[in-house]
């Protein structure tokens, strides 16, 4: 069964672009970007941004917009197979995928840097954009998945050097 990512979350003058491949079905069935309560991608965010963590996915998205950063996925659908007759959201299961427009998305917001969510999403978007050129910044950040959980801390310094090169916390 193909699956079809979010639309992108992105305010009037984003300066980064954050991609991650494809959302899990617990995003998917919420509408959600990173609904998963094990994944700390929005822990990272209101860390680095010195904000009380909340659920409110209104305020997530406020403090994202806020701060320059749009968020999106490298896929526009795929497929992504059943593991043992179940719905999954392992990247490792995406099949067929469609790539979203990252080249327009760029030009038409100015964005300065693209992140790249995890090494999935990082091998997608190398395949299909890489040759671009595109006279941006383009770097990866360790998956903020719940299964990558080993090193939080280093995880969160690697976001933290990044994003502080493009935003101000």
């Amino acid at each position: 069964m193909t699956i079809k990512s979010l639309a992108p979350i992105v305010g009037k003058n984003p300066k980064v672009l954050i991609l991650g491949s494809m959302p899990g079905q617990a995003s998917l069935d919420a509408g959600e970007y990173y609904h998963n309560t094990g994944n700390h991608f929005w822990k990272f965010i209101f860390k680095y941004f010195d904000r009380e963590f909340t659920d409110d996915y209104d305020v997530r998205k406020e403090v994202i917009v806020g701060n320059g950063i749009a968020l999106w996925d490298v896929l526009e659908t795929c497929v992504r197979e059943k593991k043992d007759g179940k719905k999954t959201s392992l990247d490792s299961m995406i099949k067929n995928g469609v790539f979203n427009d990252i080249e327009g998305f760029v030009k038409e917001h100015s964005i300065k840097a693209i992140f790249v969510l995890g090494k999935t999403a990082q091998k997608l978007f190398d395949k299909k954009f890489l040759h671009l050129q595109l006279a941006i910044t383009v770097e990866g950040l360790p998956s903020t998945s719940g299964l990558n959980s080993r090193d939080l801390e280093g995880q969160y310094g690697k976001w933290e050097n990044l994003l502080g090169k493009y935003l101000v916390a």
